[in-house]
């Protein structure tokens, strides 16, 4: 399947790596500022172009790839819960700043910056500490359950054998070089990220004749009628899998109204802003991020296209897949959702240990090539979606591109694993071992411990991998299970001065604990029912434990408000303030508003914009390209003009 040059390529991807760790190992080493935050010296475009390299990871691009390969373009409606990042424009606007303004390195600190150093502060501090590494589990669940998937089309071993060697490597240089590693090496991967992504557009955009021919090849494979429409429908007949999708313009009323609760309540509380040199390096950095991962969306559709292509040359007749999927389950004991692709990539890779007549069966159904198109089979009975990305490199690309783009897909895998494996160990170590159990661990402790807490929570992420269903079954429980979990009270800590540290510490508790009764009472419940249920229980609680208890002291809260400068309920505090400095408070929190206000539809039409040019839908593509340069010169007159030349300080105080 791969040739010298296909080698070659990952035989140089591996070696860049292996530089690179012991290159920052040392400089990761010097101190737990430049284990976690790189020092606060990197610089803003090196930050920026590492978010996008750690955001283009390879399971969330085979689940667009498969919404967009189901759906059609209005797969990306579905995915304003997560896959559109439009975070980054709420980060980018305001809360990167104000992230960056508190210097401190993880979010679980900042609470004690927020609700004071007593046992409120302490509470809500440990428990968005441990908040965060739970979802950090279920992040990394989501990406070993992804690359297993990808890796087990190339290689004659199970998903979870496959995922297994790659999350070893990516465990190994993460451990070592910390935020300095994890930041290059994303600048390293960020090359055969682009090169990828030229290959395959070019190759599909000579594909597609027009729109039109598309949408019909498009509605044989995929079973979808209107496939090629872009409108937001009410109802759409779903397979399966995403039938939580019928309802489409429901879902994405809920997504939307998620990912606003999300944004404004968390969306700049990464590593990177408070790693940033200084505020306006916050929106910088955010802008180079927004404007480069505008290259997944070229590659997605790329990938979609090709993938129509080769699944109607593979697979004329769609409809013997059921009998197939039938087969399978009739023949082989405890065939699950969870253990379909462990299943049926055992039986194409070795046929000798499966009954004779399920391979004959096999073999009527699917042709002499049954073993290749298996794959491809999902637990349904349709094609298996998550699959057509790896399908698509493995029959489609040519040998010594072939190579490449494999190395792409790996490197952006390990991208995010890195970043998300290196922010989860330094909640564990800031905020439990450094603050509960070692107080006075000098630096190369602490550095030893954070090694064991990576290999540690990757076991955790490994077993809930196993026994996840599929890739869009994590995901959209970690965005809108646990994610919703944690939006209100994380929203009120900003906006809210009477909200205090137990009102955090009764709305975090009762939003998780709703959220893993949901997961375990009722897995199938639609968002619509999920997650309102959910913010209803965070509510009750962060109400209860806010009015029970007194408001965090006069002192904390002034200091917050004049180093954040939030918009929203600070009466109180904005009354001890001068005149003057208040007018400029305001003046720069209305300017913000209203950039946000063009700044989520610029994304999202940064994004859509590609995708209409790469189906040569040219009608919406001038649609979308004169909205895309109206909210451009919105945001540069309401934001990037304003940007403050460092840290902006209204009290002429030093930054």
């Amino acid at each position: 399947m791969f040739n010298w040059i296909d080698w070659a390529v990952m035989a140089g991807y591996v070696l860049g790596l292996a530089v690179l760790t012991v290159y920052f190992q040392k400089k990761a080493s010097q101190g737990l500022d430049d284990y976690f935050l790189g020092g606060r010296s990197i610089p803003w475009w090196a930050l920026g172009m590492s978010g996008m390299a750690s955001q283009l990871d390879m399971t969330g691009t085979m689940l667009l790839v498969s919404l967009l390969f189901v759906l059609g373009p209005r797969g990306m409606y579905v995915e304003v819960r997560g896959g559109l990042a439009l975070l980054m424009a709420f980060a980018m606007v305001f809360h990167g700043k104000w992230n960056r303004r508190s210097n401190c390195m993880t979010v679980a600190e900042w609470m004690e910056f927020r609700f004071g150093k007593g046992h409120t502060g302490e509470i809500a501090r440990l428990l968005q500490a441990f908040a965060i590494i739970v979802g950090t589990v279920g992040s990394l669940a989501y990406f070993i359950k992804g690359s297993g998937l990808f890796l087990s089309i190339f290689f004659p071993y199970s998903p979870m054998a496959c995922a297994l060697v790659m999350i070893v490597i990516a465990t190994i240089y993460t451990t070592l070089t910390g935020f300095y590693g994890v930041v290059f090496t994303d600048l390293f991967q960020s090359c055969f990220i682009l090169l990828a992504v030229i290959c395959v557009s070019v190759a599909a955009f000579k594909l597609v004749p027009n729109h039109a021919t598309l949408g019909a090849l498009a509605e044989a494979v995929s079973g979808n009628a209107e496939w090629a429409k872009i409108t937001l429908p009410g109802h759409v007949d779903m397979p399966k899998a995403y039938v939580a999708f019928e309802q489409m313009a429901l879902a994405v009323f809920y997504y939307l109204f998620f990912t606003v609760m999300v944004g404004l309540s968390r969306s700049g509380g990464k590593p990177t802003y408070f790693g940033a040199r200084n505020e306006r390096e916050c929106g910088t950095l955010s802008l180079v991020w927004i404007l480069t991962s505008a290259i997944r969306w070229p590659l997605i559709i790329g990938f979609v296209i090709l993938g129509i292509h080769l699944i109607h040359e593979m697979i004329p007749d769609t409809a013997v897949l059921v009998q197939v999927a039938d087969a399978v389950k009739g023949s082989v004991a405890g065939a699950q959702a969870h253990n379909w692709g462990q299943i049926v990539s055992g039986i194409a890779a070795h046929p000798e240990q499966y009954a004779p007549e399920l391979i004959a069966k096999l073999q009527m159904l699917l042709g002499a090539d049954w073993p290749e198109k298996l794959r491809l089979v999902s637990f349904h009975g349709a094609v298996n979606a998550e699959q057509v990305l790896p399908a698509v490199i493995y029959y489609s690309i040519p040998a010594g591109v072939r190579g490449l783009i494999f190395v792409a897909l790996i490197a952006a895998a390990m991208s995010t694993f890195d970043s998300q494996l290196n922010m989860s160990a330094a909640y564990f170590v800031k905020d439990f071992y450094q603050r509960l159990i070692r107080p006075k661990a000098e630096t190369k402790e602490l550095i030893r411990i954070s090694h064991a807490t990576c290999i540690v929570i990757v076991v955790l992420a490994l077993w809930m991998g196993y026994y996840a269903k599929s890739i869009n079954d994590i995901w959209g429980w970690i965005m809108c299970g646990l994610g919703g979990g944690m939006a209100l009270p994380a929203l009120l800590r900003w906006f809210w001065w009477r909200f205090n540290g137990y009102g955090f510490a009764g709305g975090v508790v009762g939003g998780m604990v709703a959220a893993v009764l949901q997961r375990v009472l009722f897995p199938a419940w639609p968002v619509w029912y999920s997650f309102p249920s959910i913010l209803a229980c965070s509510f009750v609680g962060a109400m209860i434990g806010t009015f029970s208890t007194k408001p965090t002291d006069e002192e904390t809260l002034l200091r917050f408000y004049k180093t954040t400068r939030p918009f929203g309920v600070w009466a109180p505090y904005k009354k001890q303030l001068d005149p003057q400095v208040v007018d400029r408070i305001d003046r720069e929190n209305r300017n913000d508003i209203i950039a946000l206000f063009f700044a989520v539809p610029w994304q999202f039409l940064l994004y859509w914009t590609p995708v209409q040019l790469m189906m040569k839908a040219w009608p919406a593509f001038w649609v979308s390209l004169a909205l895309l340069l109206v909210c451009s010169a919105g945001l540069y007159w309401f934001w990037y003009r304003n940007l403050p030349k460092t840290n902006s300080n209204p009290f002429g105080e030093a930054a």
